[in-house]
């Protein structure tokens, strides 16, 4: 398995709708008007679930691709 180097680490979940807006305005989060619509939606409800998620950087050529692809090619890959 591959070791990719962690930079970042961010804390996710836990915090209501109206909590998760007011976080990211403080932090100067602009939305554009498909943000505002998402926020919106009656469906989009934010995990009271809490965990850490581990950030990386990786160029293509760390996971193994010589040359650009779209995202549906990519995500279509098989595991290593």
């Amino acid at each position: 398995m591959n070791k990719f180097d962690v930079f970042m680490e961010i804390n996710i979940g836990g915090l209501t709708k109206k909590k998760l807006l007011g976080k990211l305005s403080g932090a100067g989060i602009q939305f554009n008007k498909y943000a505002n619509t998402l926020f919106d939606h009656p469906q989009f409800s934010p995990s009271t679930k809490t965990g850490k998620v581990k950030l990386i950087k990786i160029s293509l050529s760390g996971l193994d691709l010589s040359e650009s692809c779209s995202f549906d090619e990519f995500s279509s890959r098989e595991p290593c």
